[in-house]
């Protein structure tokens, strides 16, 4: 971050809108994107999709401004809106139904250790080089898994049920009617609205005194709080059974406020890191217990729901750089510290409301 300002000579204000040019594309098209590999070829969707994010790294790495680096992150966004989701719906198309729920955990925690944990610190110390030599990383890395993907995916066929964009709406229109799906998904929207907006300005407080921090440290940092959080993510879905979805995720949400507000007071590295390992922790569990919540409360349209819940969560994530710099530049990090601790108490709130029979969210945990 610190180096992206200085090279563009940019504010920390348009530099933290990086996150809402690649999540505002990334949440409306994944609200979509999902159907569409219904009707064609998932392998080559996954495929343009890598490719894409490739173009929008190589395009990222060669800006001239900061409007062109702006841009190279919504042509990112629009990638991942075709990998996500669909990378998920192949996995699904691949394993057996009986081992799905061990796949799709293997598979969080893979993405895991290789988003939150081998990619900050791999970040870092490129970083440390030249900013930019973490785009061309990037280019070179969906490059290949675009490439690798079509060849062990070749000839790969899923029967395609025909749809029409008049059913699609409607099912959404349904889903959005459930009264329980739409407060998940206000959760969602709010949760991922407090914390997204929030890591940018970490990085940028760490860089600066007290901390003066290199970004391999800074790296590093986010490097433990990731690898960490595996472990963590495999935690929320034990519990997650013995609690059940809904009294895990309020326990994963409480459970962040804490060191939240205990952020306030810190002004050295080691707390820092306690603090925020803590904090990422608990996310990881909070965000197992909605997944599982989501399929559950609507088994009939699990698709639709997921859909709409990761729309607003998406949504969240977009939005947050628009609101929160504002608040760090005017009032310093701890103001958007405490402002994450009203947010999340109003999420639990929210999740009070929600409705959940315990027998069939147990049954559809299984």
């Amino acid at each position: 971050v610190q180096a992206i300002k200085t090279t563009f000579n940019a504010e920390i204000t348009l530099v933290a809108l990086s996150t809402t040019f690649h999540m505002l594309p990334l949440s409306i098209l994944c609200l979509f994107s999902g159907t569409v590999s219904d009707l064609y070829d998932r392998s080559k969707i996954l495929m343009y999709g890598l490719f894409i994010s490739s173009f929008g790294s190589l395009l990222g790495a060669l800006s001239p401004n900061i409007s062109v680096f702006l841009l190279s992150r919504s042509v990112q966004g629009i990638g991942s809106a075709l990998i996500m989701p669909i990378a998920l719906a192949i996995l699904g198309d691949i394993t057996p139904r009986e081992e799905i729920g061990r796949a799709i955990g293997f598979n969080s925690m893979f993405n895991a250790f290789f988003s939150t944990s081998l990619g900050p610190l791999i970040s870092g110390f490129l970083g440390d080089i030249d900013w930019r030599l973490v785009s061309l990383y990037l280019f070179a890395y969906c490059l290949l898994i675009g490439v690798l993907s079509r060849m062990i995916l070749r000839g790969f066929v899923v029967s395609q049920e025909k749809r029409s964009m008049r059913l699609l709406f409607q099912k959404i229109r349904h889903v959005v009617g459930n009264r329980n799906i739409a407060l998940l998904a206000v959760v969602g929207f709010i949760s991922m609205f407090a914390w997204a907006g929030v890591q940018p300005l970490i990085s940028d407080t760490l860089a600066l005194p007290p901390f003066s921090m290199k970004e391999s440290e800074i790296g590093t940092m986010y490097s433990i709080v990731g690898f960490i959080g595996i472990v963590f993510a495999y935690m929320g879905g034990i519990l997650t059974d013995k609690l059940g979805a809904k009294n895990n995720m309020i326990f994963g949400l409480a459970m962040q406020i804490l060191p939240i507000f205990l952020l306030t007071f810190v002004n050295s590295y080691w707390p820092y890191l306690v603090l925020l390992t803590v904090q990422g922790g608990f996310m990881r569990v909070t965000q197992t217990s909605r997944s599982t919540l989501t399929v559950g409360l609507m088994p009939d349209a699990r698709g639709s729901a997921s859909s709409l819940v990761q729309f607003a969560s998406f949504l969240g994530f977009s939005l947050s750089p628009l609101i929160m710099p504002q608040i760090y530049v005017s009032s310093g990090i701890n103001s958007v510290y405490m402002s994450n601790v009203y947010l999340l108490l109003v999420s639990l709130v929210f999740i009070a409301f929600i409705h959940v029979d315990r027998s069939k969210e147990r049954t559809a945990a299984r």
